[in-house]
């Protein structure tokens, strides 16, 4: 019940991997294999495969540096190895991966932040720009709205691939108190791994997430102002769309990014003249 319990898990991860992540996960499934090798002996299997996994890039491409070790994984003598130095190079690989997933975390949320800010900006420079509506005016609140509703698409699934590691990481050290016989997997090594980390501190994608639903409050057509920014859209006519009006709404975006820059751009330029 057990086995099928475990690939049940596997399968559920891979079901609710987002696209844009794959292959940027907690390889839970690759972690368990070595586990069961571990408890069944099999040192030198174990130690090779969990070598693979010694420079895993980042979503970026870069290469993480390995947590300090007793003894280099690729080499050693068979007959010096022992069950200690086996679980210590299986954490140090689970902790390779959770730094590499912390990274992706952290680099998602600043860019997700930075989107946020240059809306903020665009919004007191273009539509604050004027007092009456206009068409213009309109326009550049409806794209927002609608700008604002793939910022609040992206935290969601921002959110998503951190709690989904999140699951994954508590579930394999579950598996590594039950394979090992061991008591200190939940209890002990996994509040050390998730410390200082985005996985064991959701309080700044919240933070965002909150602003971002204040701001479509702020710019809704419906009169109840703790609406999701899901219905907000709705109801300013931005829900699903057909793709030729998402193309163009895309587009309506990217002008609406070129002014903001256009606009920092020459305040730039004026204080340069006048320094």
């Amino acid at each position: 019940h057990g086995q099928r319990g475990s690939m049940k898990f596997s399968k559920l991860l891979d079901e609710y991997q987002l696209s844009e992540w794959k292959g940027t996960y907690v390889p839970y499934y690759f972690l368990k294999k070595r586990l069961n090798e571990i408890a069944a002996g099999k040192i030198q299997e174990a130690l090779r495969e969990l070598s693979t996994l010694k420079s895993t890039p980042d979503r970026s491409g870069r290469r993480l540096s390995a947590p300090p070790t007793s003894f280099d994984v690729g080499t050693g003598n068979a007959a010096m190895l022992s069950d200690d130095l086996v679980r210590e190079a299986w954490l140090a690989a689970l902790q390779r991966e959770v730094r590499r997933v912390d990274s992706n975390v952290n680099r998602g949320l600043e860019e997700l932040q930075q989107q946020f800010l240059d809306l903020t900006q665009l919004s007191q420079q273009g539509v604050g720009a004027t007092a009456e509506p206009n068409p213009m005016s309109q326009f550049l609140h409806l794209n927002m709205l609608e700008a604002l509703g793939r910022l609040a698409d992206g935290i969601y699934r921002l959110k998503g691939y951190n709690e989904l590691n999140h699951a994954a990481l508590y579930k394999i050290l579950r598996k590594w108190d039950k394979v090992l016989m061991r008591n200190d997997g939940v209890s002990q090594i996994y509040p050390q791994i998730i410390e200082g980390t985005r996985i064991g501190d959701m309080s700044a994608l919240e933070a965002l997430d909150a602003n971002v639903k204040e701001a479509f409050s702020q710019r809704s057509p419906a009169p109840n102002q703790d609406i999701s920014p899901e219905v907000a859209l709705l109801a300013a006519g931005l829900g699903r769309r057909s793709a030729g009006l998402q193309g163009r709404a895309l587009q309506a975006e990217r002008f609406l990014f070129f002014f903001l820059g256009s606009s920092s751009a020459l305040v730039v330029s004026i204080i340069a003249l006048i320094c």
